[in-house]
């Protein structure tokens, strides 16, 4: 009996579901165009300020996206990408980046502010991934970048002719485009529906579920409008250029160093080991400014604070091998590692600060 009960009760449930989905209405023709006429509108009062040349959702995804070409380089700041993984052959160096995400990805709303991350990086004693024993250094760490500027800049060009016109810019082929963006959705829109008194299951003719809800239609009109305001403006930015803060937190730090003492003979034939817990955070202001002529000029300055120890900060380790006997007059090679050379004891870890520009 409790299984018919339950069973029956899904029934209910799924039934219920799918009456409330196929009688959910298709927006009309006309709702469709008062959507993108509201649109076309805010964006034709926002072209008409100085100095724009694109709409303020197609400005933020050029942010989005010229951000991400800029610190390419850098995985825990670009949204979007895949999990990376970097060895270094000649430094025995990894880094793992296995998420960044950015809270504000709705630029229909947001601005593009916001890039958060995870990354792991390490150095291995040697060329040993899988055994974690061989990683000298291991860090966890956890960034936030917050961009406080993106700023693009129009050519002489369109600055003389917007004086020349007395304030008053010529916003026709911005017209056209928003003109033809709401006849190419209507014409979707009516092969999508046209028929749709015929079809039993309308769900079966949601081929473009944006004309459901005004938000899906907004976003679908607005990504269009961005294609096309991109092409017809690429030609007529000049320069541009990006200020952001990137603050580090790294929780999980250790040395893992393997050492010898140079003044106690018998830490050669078994190397001492010591894990020290090497916490940090670091603030880093970064400028950007490049041009379309070709220069580019960037800046950093960075700060940081934490508990830094002798193997990291001042030694740097040497090429250790070991040997196993295997006659009197033989011996095998047992190993041949990255480890430290020292005199006396190693020093104590100590919070210290660090600073620098480039």
């Amino acid at each position: 009996m409790k299984k018919e009960l339950l069973t029956q009760l899904l029934l209910i449930v799924v039934t219920l579901c799918s009456y409330g989905q196929q009688q959910k209405q298709p927006l009309s023709e006309a709702d469709v165009k008062k959507v993108c006429n509201i649109i076309a509108d805010s964006n034709l009062n926002y072209l008409s300020r100085p100095g724009m040349l694109v709409s303020r959702y197609t400005f933020r995804n050029l942010i989005k996206n010229d951000f991400s070409t800029v610190t390419i380089a850098d995985n825990t700041a670009t949204v979007g990408q895949f999990a990376s993984l970097s060895i270094d052959p000649n430094t025995y160096k990894l880094a793992f980046s296995p998420i960044a995400w950015s809270p504000t990805d709705d630029l229909v709303n947001h601005d593009f502010r916001h890039v958060f991350a995870i990354n792991v990086t390490a150095t291995l004693s040697n060329q040993s991934l899988l055994n974690l024993k061989d990683w000298r250094t291991v860090t966890g760490s956890f960034s936030w970048t917050y961009i406080f500027k993106g700023k693009y800049s129009a050519g002489k060009k369109e600055q003389q002719q917007f004086l020349l016109s007395g304030g008053k810019k010529d916003l026709s082929e911005y017209q056209q485009i928003y003109d033809g963006i709401t006849a190419q959705l209507l014409n979707q829109r009516n092969q999508a529906y046209d028929h749709i008194s015929r079809v039993k299951n309308k769900l079966t003719a949601l081929n473009h579920p944006e004309f459901l809800d005004k938000d899906d239609l907004k976003k679908a009109y607005m990504d269009s409008v961005s294609k096309y305001e991109q092409i017809l403006t690429n030609d007529k930015w000049t320069s541009k250029e990006f200020i952001w803060l990137k603050l580090t937190g790294s929780p999980l730090s250790f040395d893992n160093a393997y050492y010898v003492q140079t003044d106690n003979s018998a830490t050669f034939d078994h190397p001492v080991t010591a894990t020290n817990w090497t916490p940090s955070i670091n603030a880093a202001i970064n400028y950007f400014a490049g041009s379309k002529s070709g220069w580019n000029f960037y800046w950093n300055a960075n700060a940081s604070y934490g508990l830094k120890d002798m193997f990291s900060q001042i030694y740097t380790p040497q090429t250790y091998d070991s040997f196993d006997k295997l006659t009197d007059i033989s011996m095998i090679q047992k190993t041949n590692e990255q480890i430290f050379e020292i005199t006396g004891q190693p020093l104590p870890s100590k919070v210290l600060p660090t600073s620098a520009a480039r």
